[in-house]
């Protein structure tokens, strides 16, 4: 899928020793922030306590989708579909995000873990993470960002 969607330009990016200096001096004050208020880089113990919520949340309402107690309630039917999607785009945007970029864990395999979250989505883990990192490679360029070749159905 993502050789349908890319091209294959190569993008060479002009540097200059400023630029370099400001990413080198960007990058450790980052760092720095980090370490002088003893923060971690990786996810704290409200983001696992809002994991557990979301994942809890997800399987009750399709659950509650499943046994079929909605049906002879069409409206109630439609808003728990509806709280399910939210629900997903939480997971998406909350949880396979962060995983995907190895921010969630120190250890990866917990990171490759969480990323499998996806595919409760509906989604693809493995397709997610392959066409978020190319895109973060190439923000916004066109011809060369997959997310912008997608014919519109990311964007």
């Amino acid at each position: 899928m993502i050789a349908q969607t890319t091209s294959d330009k190569t993008v060479r990016f002009k540097t200059t020793p400023q630029k370099t200096e400001f990413m080198r001096e960007l990058s450790k004050r980052v760092n720095a922030y980090f370490k002088d208020n003893n923060i971690s880089q990786h996810a704290n113990a409200a983001m696992v306590i809002k994991t557990v919520i979301v994942m809890l949340a997800w399987c009750a309402t399709y659950a509650l989708i499943m046994s079929n107690i909605l049906s002879p309630h069409p409206l109630l039917l439609i808003l728990a579909f509806t709280l399910l999607g939210y629900v997903n785009i939480t997971i998406a945007f909350n949880i396979v995000h962060d995983s995907c970029h190895g921010a969630y864990s120190a250890n990866p395999k917990v990171n490759k873990a969480l990323g499998y979250f996806m595919n409760f989505t509906g989604g693809n883990s493995y397709l997610f993470t392959m066409m978020h990192d190319a895109h973060h490679s190439f923000v916004n360029i066109h011809g060369i960002d997959v997310t912008l070749e997608t014919h519109g159905m990311f964007r």
